[in-house]
């Protein structure tokens, strides 16, 4: 034995040329029990006979058993084995599948489950899982297209010999915004209020690592992608930053799931209806809206003798109703439209008696009217079309609100209406917060004549 010994050692140690390096495989400077050394790179281990092959640097390959070498490298080569067993994707196994749930029309989450099998011959300790999700938040309406990535970690104590484990990530949000317009009917002289898609993210790689065993202090790392190029595409980033949206104006914008609830800066009114007596009429409105039941919405509002059908158009299928938020005698709603992309929000507002004098949908304010048609007109102006009646049906709805006009008619030059609308809005944004043309007199929120007023401001 210790003549086979001897001749082990001579085949190890002989003709041992320099070299600058081997090109596959890590040299590692292994040191005999009698003080002897020599540079290798291991190569293979066959667990059948517990030998290890490892490559000289004069390039010759040899098979041998570790016990031949010093502790401290025999513990290097139990460390090379469980990395090179952990790297084979035989061994080891990474799989993830994607669970998507679609949570409203503007809120999607996407979640990963991540599934690690460990087929070498160790158990595996201390693992560390990190993903990225790259996500492209493209852009319509003027907004421009922009990137983020979100991510996180899970970490594992262990996956015994033959062990398998599922881990699921974190939920990574994807959104749609969208921005409120307001068109005005000339034919009905009705606003209308819907909501267009600015941006919209969607999920365009997963990339996940698994970190594993250490080896000379540092750790080995095995990667899955979902698309499998993903890791070509993009790059890895070790700080997870959220890229914000940005106009083509460059004013930046708010990711949001659905259009905020406003908060009020004042306490309710002292003259308010029961709180349960509100939240009645919200029910039975909503109840009308879902059961399309024209005779039933009519009898809640004031003006009962509006003619036509109340639920008509694009009220006639929709995908979710919200009326949670009241105040006073006023109830917040927001109508997500059956079409993707349209809907309405704002404030029903209720007279003493409990009947609706106002509502988004059907009967907005008198000065949300006059904004609309001041909007009209101002397009109109500027794109130099000619909508002579039109034009004079606008001017006669900012007149039948009560509002002044400043001398407005349709036979001015385009310079002159575009100035006395400019007068008009300037009486607005003074006067609208104190304004209605019939009894009983209810005033716009606060909030929503502040959102009147940016409008009105962007028009000249």
């Amino acid at each position: 034995m210790k003549v086979c010994y001897v001749l082990l050692l001579c085949c190890l140690f002989v003709a041992v040329i320099p070299s600058i390096g081997l090109g596959e495989g890590t040299l590692h400077t292994f040191t005999t029990p009698d003080g002897r050394s020599l540079n290798a790179a291991v190569k293979d281990y066959n667990a059948r006979t517990g030998k290890i092959q490892i490559k000289r640097e004069d390039g010759k390959e040899l098979w041998t058993l570790p016990t031949v070498f010093s502790e401290p490298d025999q513990e290097y080569i139990q460390q090379w084995i469980a990395v090179d067993q952990f790297m084979s994707p035989i061994k080891f196994k990474i799989k993830g599948d994607s669970d998507k749930d679609t949570v409203s029309k503007s809120n999607t989450t996407i979640e990963y489950e991540i599934t690690l099998e460990n087929r070498t011959d160790f158990p595996l300790k201390d693992l560390r899982v990190e993903y990225r999700a790259f996500i492209l938040n493209q852009g319509y309406e003027g907004y421009k297209d922009s990137n983020r990535v979100s991510g996180g970690q899970l970490l594992i104590a262990e996956i015994p010999k033959g062990g398998r484990v599922s881990r699921t990530t974190h939920p990574t949000r994807l959104t749609t915004s969208f921005r409120t317009v307001s068109e005005f009917d000339t034919y009905s002289g009705t606003t209308t209020t819907y909501q267009k898609k600015t941006t919209s993210e969607r999920l365009k790689g997963f990339w996940v690592r698994v970190y594993g065993p250490e080896i000379d202090g540092e750790p080995t790392i095995r990667e899955w992608c979902n698309p499998p190029d993903t890791s070509e595409d993009f790059a890895w980033q070790d700080k997870i930053e959220s890229v914000a949206r940005v106009r083509a104006s460059n004013t930046v914008t708010s990711r949001t799931r659905k259009p905020k609830k406003p908060r009020r800066k004042s306490p309710a009114p002292a003259n308010s209806l029961p709180e349960n007596e509100v939240r009645a009429i919200a029910k039975g409105y909503e109840e009308a809206l879902r059961n399309r039941d024209n005779d039933a919405f009519k009898r809640l509002f004031l003006n009962s003798k509006w003619r036509g059908p109340y639920l008509g158009g694009m009220w006639k299928r929709f995908e979710n109703v919200d009326m949670s938020t009241i105040y006073g005698n006023e109830i917040y709603v927001v109508v997500d439209g059956y079409t993707e992309g349209i809907g309405v929000s704002g404030w029903i507002q209720l007279t003493p008696d409990g009947k609706i004098k106002y509502c988004p949908l059907i009967a907005p304010h008198p000065v949300e009217e006059a904004t609309s048609a001041i909007q009209w007109l101002v397009h109109a102006v500027e794109k130099g079309e000619n909508y002579e009646g039109q034009k004079d049906r606008m001017i006669r709805v900012i007149e039948k609100m009560g509002i002044p006009t400043f001398g407005l008619h349709q036979d001015m030059s385009n310079r002159e209406i575009k100035n006395s609308l400019d007068d008009v809005r300037k009486w607005l944004i003074d006067n609208g917060d104190n304004y209605d043309n019939s009894e009983p007199k209810i005033y716009l929120p606060e909030v929503q004549m502040e959102m009147i007023e940016r409008r009105l401001r962007s028009y000249f």
